[in-house]
């Protein structure tokens, strides 16, 4: 019993301070504002975690989790790379656009350069190089325009990933951008 609700205090406190982190960053987020917005001491907040970097690590790992996540779901189908590309760029915008967890782990990762994760990158940085794997691979089998180096085109394709990052966007603006460059980009004969 004591165990479930320690458990449960844990992930609301990772959830509340994802939001803080999210909107705040990491030198702007105040652990009194969040434990005050659940209704906790700050002693109760420190038995779970002893600092604010212990807390955004945890946060950070969190944001690596529901990545592998994305990428071992995608991986157990075999998609065609442009399939694949797509199916992953528009789950990055979701993420970006509406998970808190996944947002405030890339304003973390870049606002105090901490990394954690399978590779030694930053969140951000870990999604670009997926994206740009994809990229080059559905060129190479002639999915998406050549008429684009694949460098630039991975570019463009992250850009739109994290429109929803961007200070007052809607919460959809990367799905948005994504599909508006699905029909720039792929092959119709290009």
């Amino acid at each position: 019993m004591i165990q479930e609700r320690s458990v449960r205090t844990r992930k609301r406190l990772l959830a509340t301070a994802a939001v803080e982190f999210s909107a705040h960053g990491y030198s702007g987020a105040r652990l009194d504002a969040m434990v005050e917005s659940i209704g906790m001491t700050k002693g109760a907040l420190y038995g779970h975690f002893g600092s604010k970097q212990e807390l955004a690590t945890a946060v950070l790992e969190e944001g690596w989790r529901i990545w592998r996540d994305t990428l071992t779901v995608l991986a157990s189908s075999s998609l065609e790379p442009a399939c694949a590309l797509r199916q992953l760029a528009g789950r990055a915008a979701q993420l970006s656009d509406v998970d808190e967890a996944f947002r405030a782990a890339l304003r973390l990762a870049a606002d105090v350069r901490m990394s954690t994760g399978d590779e030694n990158v930053s969140l951000r940085r870990g999604v670009e190089l997926r994206i740009s794997e994809l990229v080059c691979q559905a060129q190479q089998a002639g999915a998406l325009t050549s008429a684009v180096e694949p460098g630039t085109l991975s570019g463009l394709v992250v850009a739109a990933v994290f429109a929803g990052l961007d200070a007052g966007a809607p919460s959809n603006a990367g799905r948005v951008r994504l599909e508006a460059l699905w029909q720039m980009i792929t092959s119709t004969g290009a």
